[in-house]
């Protein structure tokens, strides 16, 4: 919120008002969204896992 908010670059955000670097701010929140793709591999792998135990 806070880059969105004053539009400094993400290596200008103060450590103070994030809890770390801007940098590393940026790199979870980047992480963050591919979780969602992670979330959908792992439902769709549980799903064959559990086809695969149903069957054998």
């Amino acid at each position: 919120m806070y880059v969105l908010r004053t539009g400094v670059a993400w290596r200008d955000v103060p450590a103070e008002v994030v809890g770390c670097s801007g940098v590393t701010a940026w790199r979870r929140l980047r992480v963050q969204g591919s979780g969602r793709r992670w979330c959908d591999d792992r439902a769709a792998l549980t799903t064959v896992i559990l086809t695969a135990a149903s069957y054998g």
